[in-house]
């Protein structure tokens, strides 16, 4: 008990061995928004409000650690519950020690880790068909055609380049949990660059034999030259997701309008 004590940024409850508690130590009975003298005598299972998921009996044969969330609408609170019982030398079981451990930042972690990777996945799809598009073309004869295999030969390599970027980032997790997200501006003919993912959007739907969507890209917007600081990779995902979801959401044969 000496060890659970000393780390005192948890909570620590006793219970007796019908589950009522016995002692809280005051960082639990904040953890639970309850006054120390209100919660002795009280069921566990109502203090920690697990009644409904869980018997006495379930906690004493079967000492499971539980996730518990004790979020409000003002702050997010998660604890980690660890049980073990207070048992004699006879084997006869007196209560249960439950200590909580708060969890929050820990799980808000793991949660921005998921979400980055499935962005990432998703980051990663277009660029892929784009690429295969690209190469279906040219394997169907386009490399024959003098003035459109080197365009398409150098967007593929330019797709092929921006996925190596992502897979970077994808490595470099780390510098997502310390918040220090590198952006590599440059100046771009945003005309140019706007074309070049609506050019690859059509070269996806000309290449696919049954796509799940077709639909058509209507560009309204200048001719004239815009250049603009911009970071290319990081804007050329933004437009990339728009238009998936633009495609997504606009009915088969619809028109995605690009203005």
């Amino acid at each position: 008990m000496d060890s659970v004590m000393a780390h005192m940024t948890d909570g620590v409850i006793a219970t007796d061995r019908r589950g009522n508690v016995t002692i809280i130590n005051e960082t639990a009975s904040s953890f639970l928004d309850h006054e120390p003298d209100d919660a002795v005598g009280k069921s566990i299972l109502d203090l920690l409000d697990i009644r409904d998921d869980y018997t006495l009996r379930e906690l004493l044969e079967d000492p499971d650690d539980l996730v518990l969330d004790f979020s409000t609408k003002e702050h997010d609170l998660i604890l980690q519950a660890y049980f073990s019982l207070i048992q004699r030398e006879s084997g006869f079981i007196s209560g249960l020690v439950c200590v909580l451990h708060d969890v929050t930042e820990q799980q808000k972690i793991d949660q921005d880790r998921r979400e980055f990777v499935s962005n990432v996945s998703h980051e990663l799809r277009t660029p892929l068909t784009s690429v295969r598009s690209y190469i279906e073309a040219l394997s169907e004869g386009a490399w024959k055609d003098p003035k459109v295999a080197p365009d398409f030969l150098k967007v593929t390599q330019e797709e092929t380049d921006r996925m190596i970027r992502m897979i970077n980032d994808l490595l470099t997790l780390s510098r997502m949990d310390s918040g220090t997200q590198r952006v590599e501006l440059e100046m771009v003919n945003l005309n140019e660059l706007f074309n070049y993912v609506l050019d690859r959007f059509d070269m996806m739907l000309k290449q696919d034999d049954q796509p799940e969507k077709t639909y058509t890209i209507k560009r309204d917007f200048t001719k004239r030259d815009l250049w603009v600081e911009i970071d290319t990779d990081r804007f050329t995902q933004v437009l990339d997701n728009l238009m998936n979801n633009a495609i997504k959401y606009s009915p088969d044969g619809g028109v995605v309008t690009a203005r």
